[in-house]
């Protein structure tokens, strides 16, 4: 809900770390339009929607 960008691919799956613990689910997420993989869903790829320069890069 923080995000509704059509184009942001929520992928989730099920393991466990070591065989006693219990299940966790972990969520991959990537864009059908830029081919961006794990970013921060909450903020996006940047591309449809621009970035603001505090989430960018190092400028230099």
């Amino acid at each position: 809900m923080a995000n509704a960008c059509p184009h942001m691919l929520l992928e989730p799956s099920l393991g466990r770390a070591l065989p006693l613990m219990k299940k966790q689910v972990k969520v991959r997420v990537s864009c059908s339009k830029s081919g961006l993989r794990d970013f921060d869903p909450y903020i996006g790829c940047g591309l449809c929607h621009p970035l603001p320069i505090e989430f960018q890069g190092d400028p230099r």
